[in-house]
C-alpha cells in the first residue's frame, strides 16, 4: 500500500499545476483572514501583502481557506486577494547528481539531498511513546509517518551575483525524505518560480515516504534563504 502511495505521488503534478502556495496581494498592504466565510465575522490575522499562505483547497463562494503560519490554524481569505506563486514566470529545474539547483538574474538555490545514515544520525532522533519518530535535533520532523528516513537534505547553498553561502542547517535538517529511490525523483517532485519585484526565488517541492507528504516552500532573496514553510498535505 505504502509503494503505491509512493507512486502516485511521483506521478501526480503537484509541484508543476495548482502549487499550494500563495501571494497575499491587497491594495491597503495588508489583507484580513477570517474566521468564517463573511467579512463580518472575526479577523484571525492582518497578513501584509507579499506574505506567502497555504491553502491545498478549493475556492468556495469566492473564498479560500487558508493557513498564513504552520502552527496556526487555518482562517478564510477572498480569493481575489490571492496570487498563486505559480502563476509566476517558471525557472528551469535542474537536475544535479546529488539534487537540484534553480537559477535566474544573478541568484541560485542549489539544494543536495542523499540518503539517510540513520545509524550515525540514531542520537538525534526522539521517539514518542509509541515508538514513532517523531524530532530530529529538537525540531518536528518532517517528509515521514514516524518511520525511519530513507534519505534528507543535506545542504541548501543559496548564490547572490557570484557569491554563495551555505543556508544554516537548523532551517531544513528536519526535512526528510526528499526522494524514496533515486535522488532524481526529487527533480520530478520540483517546481521553481521567480518574482522580479524583489529578485526571488521561489521553490516548491514536497517530500514523504509514500504514506504521506508535505509541501515545502523555499523562498531565497539577496542571497539568503528567507523562507522555510513546510505544510501536511491534507490529501497525503
Amino acid at each position: 500500500m505504502k509503494n503505491l502511495a509512493l507512486l502516485l505521488l511521483l506521478l501526480a503534478p503537484f509541484a508543476h499545476a495548482d502549487a499550494p502556495f500563495y501571494e497575499v496581494r491587497d491594495r491597503s498592504g495588508a489583507a484580513r483572514l477570517h474566521q468564517t466565510r463573511s467579512t463580518h465575522s472575526p479577523t484571525l490575522a492582518r497578513i501584509r501583502s507579499r506574505s506567502f499562505v497555504y491553502s491545498p483547497y478549493p475556492i468556495t463562494d469566492g473564498w479560500r481557506e487558508v493557513f498564513h503560519r504552520p502552527d496556526q490554524n487555518a482562517g478564510w481569505m477572498p480569493a481575489s486577494r490571492l496570487f498563486a506563486l505559480d502563476r509566476y514566470p517558471s525557472v528551469a529545474v535542474q537536475t544535479e547528481a546529488d539534487g537540484v539547483r534553480c537559477r535566474h538574474n544573478g541568484n541560485a538555490i542549489r539544494i543536495s539531498v542523499r540518503p539517510l545514515d540513520y545509524a550515525a544520525e540514531q542520537q538525534h532522533f526522539r521517539r514518542n511513546a509509541q515508538g514513532s519518530l517523531t524530532h530530529y535535533r529538537g525540531k518536528a520532523l518532517q517528509g515521514t509517518d514516524g518511520d525511519i528516513p530513507r534519505s534528507q537534505i543535506h545542504a541548501i547553498r543559496i548564490t547572490h551575483h557570484g557569491k554563495t553561502r551555505l543556508a544554516p542547517p537548523a532551517q531544513y535538517a528536519h526535512l526528510f525524505n526528499p526522494y524514496f529511490d533515486q535522488p532524481s525523483e526529487f527533480a520530478e517532485r520540483t517546481a521553481c518560480y521567480y518574482r522580479a519585484a524583489d529578485n526571488t526565488l521561489l521553490l516548491i517541492t514536497a517530500i514523504g515516504d509514500g504514506a504521506g507528504y508535505a509541501d515545502v516552500l523555499f523562498a531565497t532573496r539577496q542571497g539568503s534563504l528567507k523562507t522555510v514553510w513546510t505544510m501536511a498535505h491534507p490529501e497525503g
